[in-house]
């Protein structure tokens, strides 16, 4: 057993750096308060608590890059772009609104202001 194993289990027994016992080691004054650190930080840690962060990092989820918003102007006649979760073909401009269709399956257009702003796809 090293010597700093030996001062771990004096300072878990509630020995301290100038304790007899801690000193008769033989190690040096800075060398005993330094594996006090050492055997406070381990000491600080719960039981499996290295464990448990490492399988918090594994199941992380990864983060989503956040869909890029842009004016509803900006996107060209024919393009396709999603407004509240619906996909939608931009297809002409009427006075100041723009109109989008969503469909096939569905027969639906809808008037957006230029302003809007909306998912490119």
């Amino acid at each position: 057993m090293s010597k700093k194993d030996e001062a771990f289990v004096l300072f878990d027994q509630g020995f301290e750096t100038g304790s007899p016992e801690v000193k008769a080691l033989g190690i040096g004054k800075n060398t005993r308060k330094n594996y006090r650190l050492l055997w406070k930080r381990e000491r600080e840690k719960s039981p499996g608590e290295d464990i448990v962060e490492e399988i918090i990092e594994t199941i992380k989820p990864e983060p989503q890059p956040s869909p890029t918003l842009v004016s509803i102007h900006s996107i060209p006649l024919g393009a396709y772009f999603e407004h509240a979760g619906k996909l939608y073909r931009k297809t002409k401009y009427i006075q100041d609104k723009v109109v989008g269709w969503c469909g096939p399956e569905v027969y639906h257009d809808k008037a957006f202001n230029l302003t809007d702003m909306v998912i490119p796809k």
